[in-house]
């Protein structure tokens, strides 16, 4: 049975990841010594190229400096209160400090949101917020101080998710201009360059290409699992 390289929809992809993965697969061109290959490979290096030139002034774009100083805030904010839980875990009336006790267990339980990334720490931080509010009173919040310290986490953390939604509309509604165009020209380089593959492997034996196939499968497979996970994420749960 003649190996060729598998068929995959390129446009399930997202910007980003249409440009990391065609650098992946020039990349993997690259190990071929086959001559008639490098024309399609050039294509798709130039193709691609214009699209990275395309997507730049959007991806500079995606962390204005109000998002950055959110974030900040609520970084700060998280830093505010695990510090007061702890030196509340210190204090010399017992009533505090078993109170600041219960907060640590759950504070300690999600570590340092702060480090994860943007999406994850959002919603990392949302389920602290919900956690210490439901099995602390606003009685015991504030009379250990960490009542405010979980308000300002709370809108600071709301706040961020708001202006990245809107951002993340803008960044749509630049995709469908200029880097849409180039998204299609070097969605279409790398078809050619598959359409080439797989039409020479049947007629020529390639030791060369085969492993080349074999390398480009391998990436074929990494995307489609990071499409498919996506989507799982992005399913309703029924209620």
């Amino acid at each position: 049975m003649i190996m060729k390289v598998q068929g995959f929809r390129v446009d399930r992809m997202r910007q980003q990841q249409a440009f990391e993965f065609y650098n992946k697969v020039i990349e993997a061109v690259k190990i071929s010594p086959l001559e008639e290959l490098l024309p399609y490979r050039i294509q798709l290096e130039e193709a691609n190229h214009s699209f990275d030139m395309a997507l730049k002034p959007i991806r500079k774009s995606i962390w204005t400096q109000e998002i950055r100083e959110e974030d900040q805030n609520r970084a700060n904010a998280w830093s505010g209160l695990n510090g007061m839980v702890k030196n509340a875990c210190k204090h010399f009336d017992p009533s505090i400090k078993a109170i600041a006790q219960k907060a640590k267990i759950i504070v300690k339980t999600y570590g340092n949101p702060t480090r994860l990334p943007y999406t994850e720490e959002t919603g990392t931080l949302k389920n602290l917020i919900t956690d210490l509010q439901q099995e602390l009173s606003r009685q015991e919040q504030e009379k250990i101080g960490m009542k405010v310290w979980l308000d300002e986490l709370e809108r600071s953390n709301t706040e961020f998710a708001k202006k990245i939604a809107i951002r993340q509309n803008e960044i749509a509604y630049l995709e469908s201009g200029k880097s849409q165009e180039k998204r299609k020209e070097v969605d279409n380089a790398y078809k050619a360059l598959v359409k080439f593959i797989n039409a020479y492997i049947v007629i020529h034996s390639s030791r060369g290409l085969t492993d080349c196939i074999v390398h480009l499968n391998h990436l074929i497979d990494q995307e489609s699992a990071v499409i498919k996970a996506r989507k799982t994420r992005n399913t309703p749960h029924p209620p």
